[in-house]
């Protein structure tokens, strides 16, 4: 048996879309491969700093590793594409039957940035509506009132503080809000704008580097991980009850929706569009800073595999 090895692995939050850590995690992956793993939130920019210093041997917080990337010439290499098109939806409150309902109104979501960011604001200008001015955006840092009213379950965005009339949603919030609250599904982001939303474990070259041996157990611990979720529907299906506390019927009907999306690869061509939508939408938010130019081939290490 390995020396069980401390390692920090970045995810983006603790949603559904992070399942494959979750599925490593609770179901002895990461351990039968010697690793103690802790799991920590990057959703900044800055927080790749954690990347430099390798504080954070891995990072799946895809969008702020491209992102410092192409604004900052960082070094990193993706050791594995993990998942693809994870579902984001749009979710109109009851009333809000149709895109062109939304003139005028709020759309809560992710803040700007993440890759749904880019997907709403350009299904919304698809529509003929302007971000920022026939639509005003809002994510949660903006607001402090209630977004819900009457009984909600404990996994239905127990933080989410928020009055707007759409929002983003995925599994299994989304489907609560459907069934539960009478939302309507506007579209779903990644079906409309496909192969934009990719993710992969990450890291620094010089980490990689020294850490080799336990990046490569993490690798593979990910592949046993994708292996699971998209055949073994008892296992996922327990891991989402336990974690989530879902009841059967529900979790089941998540595994079915996710199973697909998660994967184990290695061939860059899963990064092209990405790179692409990305540096296209960046001068959006940093119209003063040069984007880098990024080759997809030479991102991938496919050594840990």
């Amino acid at each position: 048996m390995a020396v069980v090895e401390k390692v920090k692995i970045g995810v983006i939050n603790d949603s559904m879309n992070m399942l494959d850590h979750f599925v490593a995690l609770d179901a002895g992956i990461y351990r039968e491969e010697g690793l103690d793993v802790e799991l920590v939130i990057q959703m900044s920019l800055e927080s790749m700093s954690q990347l430099d210093s390798g504080d954070v041997m891995l990072s799946s917080s895809t969008m702020r590793v491209v992102e410092a990337i192409l604004l900052k010439a960082a070094p990193y290499k993706f050791v594995l594409i993990t998942r693809r098109e994870p579902p984001h939806y749009i979710l109109g409150r009851p009333g809000i039957n149709a895109v062109a309902d939304l003139k005028g109104k709020v759309v809560w979501g992710s803040a700007p940035g993440a890759i749904n960011y880019y997907q709403t604001l350009d299904w919304l200008r698809k529509n003929g509506l302007e971000p920022g001015a026939d639509v005003r955006m809002s994510h949660a840092e903006d607001t402090n009132e209630s977004f819900f009213s009457g009984r909600i379950p404990a996994w239905v965005m127990p933080d989410l503080k928020v009055t707007a009339d759409a929002v983003m949603a995925v599994p299994p919030e989304a489907d609560w809000l459907v069934r539960e609250a009478g939302f309507n599904e506007l579209v779903e982001l990644c079906q409309e704008f496909p192969n934009r939303m990719i993710h992969g474990l990450a890291g620094h070259p010089e980490t990689l580097k020294k850490k080799a041996d336990i990046v490569r157990r993490t690798v593979r611990a990910h592949v046993r991980a994708s292996r699971v979720i998209q055949e073994d529907g008892e296992t996922t299906v327990q891991v989402l009850m336990n974690r989530w506390s879902l009841n059967r019927e529900v979790a089941e009907e998540i595994w079915r929706k996710m199973n697909w999306r998660f994967i184990a690869e290695t061939d860059p061509s899963w990064l092209d569009d990405l790179l692409q939508y990305v540096a296209m939408h960046l001068p959006e938010r940093f119209p003063e800073a040069p984007i880098h130019r990024a080759d997809s081939v030479a991102l991938i290490d496919k050594s840990f595999v």
